[in-house]
């Protein structure tokens, strides 16, 4: 890959950050999207999108990324409503997503997480993650606030702990935390991904009814898209597990596999040059250890 290439991969997508397709309110470096009547997706001067909905009886933060957006988001909401923030949701465990939780807590506001992600908060969160105050577990938890149904999807082990999908099931909008990132390559080595899991997760939000989803993280213009992208997610990874089962049958030598595949049809997502290779390696390495993690409960033949 040629260090050019690299660095007009940056300026793409900080273009495409740059620039709007949509109408939206500005409010400093502060964007607001309506995304249905009172449901909104919120970015600051980060690289993260939040969601929160209004309704009558308060408002709910979902993802409220650091501090700073955090209190953005916060003058955001009370220049629209003077009801109180109630809940604020985290997505999964990532700190990046929820370490604005406390601007709203100390206000009244209660988090809520999947016991997961509660558990590992436990364990090994620090002191910048407001700790959660209520947890719930299964698969799906149902929230009633006010005009508005929030469903709270747990999509099982896939990227971080307790990932966690939010349906508004009357608006049909969607919150979508990393696990698909449209027109963007996943990051890097895919650090905290697995790839079964992801593959499962897509099939779980496939059969979703959504016709909106606001996206923590894309390389478009804006965080609103639709289920086209969850499946172009899907169409990606299987392209790229057929192009690597494609490598082992001609005998391609194991550490020139991931320079040696090309998916032109996605080449026009962000990071393609400087990332293809690095997603490569992570399914290889997961198919591996997955071989080696059934080869330790196969008999061994020569009875040793």
């Amino acid at each position: 890959m040629k260090a050019s290439n690299y660095f007009s991969n940056l300026l793409k997508v900080a273009a495409l950050s740059f620039f709007s397709l949509l109408t939206f309110s500005v409010l400093g470096q502060h964007k607001t999207w309506e995304v249905s009547d009172g449901v909104y997706a919120f970015q600051s001067d980060h690289n993260l999108h939040s969601m929160f909905v209004i309704t009558d009886s308060g408002a709910i933060v979902v993802d409220p990324i650091n501090n700073k957006h955090a209190k953005s988001m916060l003058r955001v909401i009370r220049s629209m409503t003077d009801q109180p923030v109630k809940y604020v949701l985290y997505s999964h465990n990532h700190r990046e997503h929820i370490s604005g939780g406390k601007v709203f807590r100390d206000l009244g506001a209660r988090t809520l997480a999947h016991v997961s992600t509660h558990e590992w908060l436990k364990m090994y969160g620090d002191k910048s993650v407001a700790p959660v105050d209520a947890y719930w577990t299964g698969t799906l938890k149902t929230l009633h606030l006010g005009q508005h149904t929030i469903e709270l999807h747990y999509m099982g082990p896939s990227h971080g702990v307790g990932m966690t999908t939010v349906l508004l099931p009357k608006e049909r909008v969607a919150y979508i935390a990393d696990l698909v990132t449209p027109n963007q390559l996943y990051p890097g080595t895919m650090v905290d991904y697995s790839i079964r899991g992801l593959e499962n997760a897509l099939k779980k939000l496939e059969a979703l009814d959504f016709e909106k989803a606001i996206y923590s993280r894309t390389a478009n213009a804006n965080p609103i898209g639709d289920p086209v992208d969850v499946a172009f997610a899907r169409q990606y990874l299987e392209a790229l597990q057929q192009a690597i089962d494609r490598e082992y049958e001609m005998g391609t030598p194991t550490m020139k596999i991931p320079y040696s595949i090309n998916l032109p049809q996605f080449a026009n997502w962000s990071f393609y040059e400087a990332w293809l290779p690095l997603n490569i390696s992570k399914i290889m390495a997961e198919r591996s250890a997955e071989v080696e993690s059934t080869d330790l409960k196969v008999k061994d033949p020569l009875g040793r």
